[in-house]
């Protein structure tokens, strides 16, 4: 059942948050909710952020992460909970207090940010190092390759089989770290220049939704290729200033690091066959470029394969 601004608006009258007229603004963002954002025209002018899901089987997870962040952290690192899960026709909603700040943009990305959000990256990741939520959640592990099947149908597609090649070539490359002890934490796992915030030199951090417990590698992985890598190409400075600025907060094994390679290649094949599966099912031509952008920062990662791995085993020796 489709939910309206006048659904929502009743809603928000009956939750009495403070008194003055809502103003609905829909947000083109989230993958699996949707987002809006509420400014009150009262003697306050508070705003939030209204997020609704599809269904209430990891909400709590994610509202149990962000509470956690917000109790233990004097520095905020994502949006407070103002109002814990209620419902919209049905639909499980959270109500996150607005965070200030415009998104990460390319032209902001330099050596400063990186090294500032690394930083927050590994205090989030100690933060949550011993944290067990009561909920659960299941995401991919980093050894698993069956998204591409999870999220697309038609195996005959050219682009189909294309990254099917390539996961079958990681899935080889995959046995040599596979026995690896990687430490672990409740990670991001989406920490992309849309989920970061900037506001003045402050950084935060937002949208836990895919935020699960997981190798703590897999998440620098995923911002270094994200952040650094699409913004900046094989630019092995950022990505040692990175490496560095994190390993302040939390050390990693050699042999942790060594699978970083891994981990970038396989976030970009995962990010492909996402997109494809979007364009499958919506036919949205935005996610076919989309696709296409993944392969092509996967066909520079296979160019300069030898150079990031030197990068990699000069890092190790250095630390």
């Amino acid at each position: 059942m489709k939910i309206t601004i006048k659904d929502i608006e009743l809603c928000l009258n009956v939750l009495n948050l403070e008194k003055g007229r809502y103003f609905i603004t829909p947000i083109d963002k989230g993958i699996e909710s949707k987002n809006y954002l509420i400014s009150i025209n009262s003697k306050n002018n508070f705003k939030y952020i209204l997020k609704i899901y599809p269904n209430d089987k990891e909400i709590g997870y994610e509202v149990e992460i962000l509470n956690k962040l917000s109790c233990n952290n004097r520095q905020i690192f994502s949006p407070v909970v103002q109002k814990d899960v209620f419902f919209i026709k049905d639909k499980p909603a959270i109500l996150l207090k607005y965070v200030k700040g415009d998104t990460l943009i390319k032209k902001q990305v330099s050596l400063s940010v990186i090294k500032k959000i690394a930083t927050k990256q590994a205090k989030m990741h100690l933060s949550l190092l011993n944290f067990k939520p009561k909920n659960q959640k299941e995401r991919f592990f980093i050894f698993d390759f069956s998204f591409l099947s999870y999220f697309c149908k038609n195996t005959k597609n050219t682009n189909f089989k294309r990254i099917q090649t390539e996961i079958n070539t990681l899935k080889k490359e995959s046995k040599l770290y596979i026995k690896i002890n990687f430490k672990k934490s409740i990670i991001h796992e989406d920490l992309t220049q849309e989920n970061i915030l900037i506001t003045n030199n402050n950084i935060n951090f937002i949208d836990f939704g895919e935020s699960h417990y997981a190798e703590i590698i897999s998440d620098i992985g995923i911002a270094i290729k994200e952040i650094i890598i699409k913004n900046k190409g094989i630019n092995l400075d950022p990505i040692q200033n990175y490496l560095n600025s994190y390993q302040k907060y939390i050390r990693l094994d050699k042999k942790e690091i060594n699978a970083l390679f891994f981990i970038i290649k396989r976030r970009t094949l995962f990010m492909s066959a996402y997109y494809l599966g979007r364009y499958e099912t919506d036919k949205d031509v935005n996610f076919k470029n989309k696709m296409m952008k993944e392969f092509k920062i996967f066909n520079i990662l296979q160019k300069k394969e030898h150079v990031i791995k030197n990068f990699i085993n000069k890092y190790n020796k250095n630390e």
